[in-house]
């Protein structure tokens, strides 16, 4: 059963017949469908406040992250830095070259 023959049901109840029944389930049509519109425009406003802390939080984050100094650790200035010859498997060994590189890289 629909909406509509239900609120029939329910007014045939109440005695109402002919045009009063029917104006009765217009009104009462129209009050759910203005009940049913403030729900939505409700559910609608509760987002866009959640979608505006979202906002809010990461620009704190950005700001945050902004200010706060970079860390230490690998940069890729210090990466420049480290002048290693080629590696030549003729004439180096594979233990010593990479003791050689570890000792440049920790610096």
């Amino acid at each position: 059963m629909d909406e509509y023959e239900r609120l029939i049901q329910a007014e045939k109840a109440f005695n109402l017949e002919g045009q009063k029944l029917l104006d009765w389930v217009e009104k009462a049509r129209a009050l759910e469908r203005e009940e049913a519109r403030e729900r939505e425009e409700k559910a609608r406003e509760r987002e866009e406040r959640a979608a505006d802390r979202e906002f809010k939080k990461l620009e704190l984050e950005v700001q945050q992250a902004q200010a706060t100094p970079p860390e230490k650790g690998f940069s890729t200035s210090a990466a420049h830095k480290i002048k290693l010859p080629p590696f030549d498997d003729r004439n180096d060994d594979i233990d010593a070259y990479i003791f050689r590189f570890e000792v440049l890289a920790t610096r």
